[in-house]
């Protein structure tokens, strides 16, 4: 039975992807569609830009993935960075019918829509029948404290932005950059959040504003479908709480001016990026 019924999820995946232009690759390695491919992980799936961008070519990734509609971050790897964007198990694994998942209300939910999602947002577009959800409806997924995150001495508060055109969850890791911060504490920071964000998922790191702003971590939901408005919060919330526990103490170390550290007075040297692609939601890889 198990076996039959895996069997079933898997040609719904397929149909749901090839409704969207994908088709399995070459190498039995997932799908493609021109120039993203989805490759499963475990119980996750990611989306992600086949051909990188030089990091020189490519601005500054740190700011320009914030803020934007849905879950494709900027992530550097062997010295590229291309987009991704992690799919977590209620996002492509259907648990009824070939081509849908059921949400808490019992209402099938095509995975089409998910994913439509997800490929909106990498051109920067949302669904065009796409509602704001209730902000009471979010927040009824949001435990009390969820927000405050206590790292050692430091208490973060989170916030839930909803508003017509955004829907996001964020933690500050720095309000503001000190005005004379030595520029190897600038690239040692910058080697901090490439490096976190290229281990685990979901959550995007980055700088606020123009030069000056502060460090974010942030999970964007502008534009998910309403059905997976719930297992989504939930999930993104735990990745956020996950990551900024991991790097804030790093974080807060290079921006302190008064701390002393030859280390940090000394440009890093550059590294490919060999970091396994963890999980901020204890979901194994």
């Amino acid at each position: 039975m198990r076996t039959t019924h895996r069997t079933e999820q898997a040609a719904g995946v397929s149909a749901a992807l090839a409704e969207l232009g994908f088709a399995p690759r070459e190498d039995g390695r997932g799908y493609r569609q021109n120039g993203t491919v989805l490759v499963p992980h475990g119980d996750w799936s990611q989306l992600a830009e086949i051909e990188g961008t030089a990091m020189a070519a490519s601005g500054d990734p740190l700011r320009a993935q914030m803020g934007r509609p849905g879950l494709w971050r900027l992530v550097r790897r062997e010295g590229m960075v291309r987009y991704e964007c992690d799919l977590p198990p209620c996002l492509i694994k259907p648990s009824s019918t070939a081509s849908s998942r059921v949400d808490q209300t019992g209402v099938a939910v095509p995975i089409t829509a998910g994913l439509a999602w997800l490929m909106a947002t990498a051109a920067g577009e949302l669904p065009r029948d796409w509602v704001l959800p209730p902000r009471q409806e979010i927040e009824s997924v949001i435990e009390p404290d969820m927000l405050v995150l206590r790292c050692g001495t430091a208490t973060v508060q989170g916030s839930l932005i909803h508003q017509p055109s955004r829907l996001a969850l964020v933690f500050p890791l720095a309000h503001r950059m000190p005005a004379e911060m030595p520029s190897s504490r600038h690239c040692w920071l910058r080697e901090i959040l490439h490096d976190a964000q290229a281990r685990w998922r979901l959550v995007r790191l980055g700088f606020a504003g123009d030069t000056g702003g502060g460090v974010m971590a942030e999970v964007d939901l502008t534009g998910v479908p309403a059905a997976l408005v719930r297992p989504l919060v939930s999930i993104a919330l735990a990745a956020l709480r996950w990551v900024v526990a991991w790097v804030l103490p790093s974080v807060a170390l290079a921006i302190d001016l008064q701390i002393e550290s030859r280390m940090l007075a000394s440009h890093p040297v550059p590294v490919r990026s060999g970091a396994k692609h963890r999980s901020a939601t204890h979901q194994d890889t």
